[in-house]
């Protein structure tokens, strides 16, 4: 059954049999998760990991002209905050009350405000809240839809059912493909669907840089877009994905259901990368001599980069997505550094081969399948002692106490030829400016005890009993 066919979107662990908990090293992960099938893994003990919740509001902040509900206490709604919402996202706020009986005339009220503000579509976002007291906040949608003329979507985005955060971006994007995307009367038009989440707007604009000098014309969704955007999707020639971690479901949906093919390429990270990028969308719209001709001229001026071997003798260790992991560990080795170890978000079967055929790493360092969980990655890092750790914003700080130097990925535009250039001018400089820990009163055990940092760090890792 196609994705957009079913009432609603599975969970990641049941339809790609994802696994969010995991300790091994490269070796034994390809024999442990490249199976049929796989066995699931708990984390007895969690830090702290993004939720659903927090995956669906972000997947939303792009989508301009729709407004977003978090049916829930507030503190649910404060995963909105930084994402460019501005008064675009509404809490029902509900009390301990509402928390018992019900807070169904509260989500009433929120939608008649967000709809008297001007939105015109809007969705609701499950709690656990109102996952314990029953509203029937389907209902409320439609019968709010009904009355005011405008989409009203209930997303059921509980926090109960998944371990991975990602579940929250697919919910997100069945929605769009059941209530949001047309088929356009069947004619494909010259235009390729460019998918995005949270790139950074500079990671985007490398990407445009590419389509435009090869004379295509983009649709950019749901980040960056609105509901004209989401609508014209299904009439796309083709879709690509900027993180397809985090947009597969979307442009599986497009493919199955409306005929947009998908072009399974990793994200254009890294001379490799990039390349099969830049070549993959020239064989989709017919304009290969102009891919060749704009590779040429690009890796030339790139080359200079990879001579000098700014990262040489460096050992990194790598956090990302598993998108994105491939294409950066090509690019630290392209440019002298070493892979010491690596963890990413969730593995499943549509994303594990970028995870594992990544070259030029050994196939016995230490990999980590988590999302947060900085103490497992802490002690990690205690045993590699690794010269740089590398990222998202908020977590490469936490390196700190291991003396890795750390490099904030969210800082970085890393996509196309324009991210290798100031991927190595932003390590490098890192690095110039790191100063000994002893030297600015940084007293690492202050963030995690000795007793922990000499456990075997896949101490709260269990393989799940059936």
């Amino acid at each position: 059954m196609a994705l957009k066919d079913a009432k609603f979107a599975l969970i990641r662990e049941r339809r790609s049999e994802a696994i969010s908990s995991y300790h091994g090293t490269l070796t034994s992960m390809r024999q442990d998760l490249g199976g049929e099938s796989v066995s699931q893994r708990v984390r007895t003990f969690t830090q702290a990991v993004p939720d659903e919740i927090a995956a669906a509001l972000t997947a939303l902040s792009g989508v301009e002209d729709a407004a977003v509900i978090v049916h829930g206490v507030s503190g649910c709604s404060s995963g909105a905050l930084g994402l460019g919402f501005g008064r675009r996202v509404y809490s029902t706020d509900l009390n301990e009350r509402d928390t018992i009986l019900g807070g169904d005339s509260r989500l009433r009220g929120a939608i008649e405000r967000a709809a008297k503000d001007g939105a015109k579509a809007i969705f609701v976002l499950g709690t656990p809240v109102v996952a314990i007291n029953n509203d029937d906040s389907s209902y409320a949608a439609f019968e709010a839809e009904s009355e005011l003329g405008i989409k009203v979507v209930f997303l059921n985005t509980d926090g109960f059912k998944s371990k991975t955060a990602f579940t929250g971006y697919d919910v997100v994007h069945h929605s769009l493909l059941k209530r949001f995307i047309d088929a356009g009367g069947g004619a494909a038009r010259d235009f390729a669907n460019v998918l995005s989440i949270d790139e950074k707007a500079a990671d985007v604009s490398a990407v445009l840089e590419i389509l435009r000098a090869l004379g295509i014309a983009y649709n950019i969704l749901p980040a960056f877009s609105n509901l004209h955007n989401l609508k014209s999707a299904g009439s796309a020639r083709v879709s690509v994905a900027l993180n397809p971690s985090k947009t597969e479901y979307l442009a599986i949906g497009l493919e199955e259901s409306f005929g947009v093919p998908y072009i399974r390429t990793a994200a254009p990270i890294g001379a490799s990368a990039t390349e099969r990028f830049v070549n993959e969308l020239g064989s989709a719209f017919s304009v290969s001599d102009k891919a060749e001709e704009y590779i040429a001229k690009k890796r030339a001026a790139v080359d200079n980069i990879f001579e000098t071997a700014p990262l040489a003798g460096k050992k990194a260790f790598l956090h990302a997505t598993p998108s994105q992991l491939k294409g950066l560990a090509e690019l630290i080795i392209d440019l002298g550094g070493e892979i010491a170890g690596f963890a990413v978000t969730e593995i499943d079967r549509e994303n594990r081969a970028s995870v594992f055929d990544v070259e030029g790493v050994d196939v016995n360092v230490p990999v980590i399948i988590a999302d947060g969980q900085l103490f497992e990655i802490a002690n990690v890092l205690e045993k590699i002692k690794p010269d740089l750790f590398l990222s998202q914003d908020g977590q490469a700080s936490y390196s700190a106490a291991s003396g890795a130097v750390p490099v904030s990925l969210g800082r970085i535009a890393f996509y196309g030829y324009a991210g290798m250039r100031a991927f190595s001018d932003f390590v490098a400089k890192q690095i110039k400016g790191s100063r000994p820990l002893a030297e600015i009163g940084f007293n690492e055990r202050e963030l995690y005890s000795a007793s922990w940092l000499r456990k075997s760090a896949n101490w709260f890792v269990k393989r799940e009993l059936k």
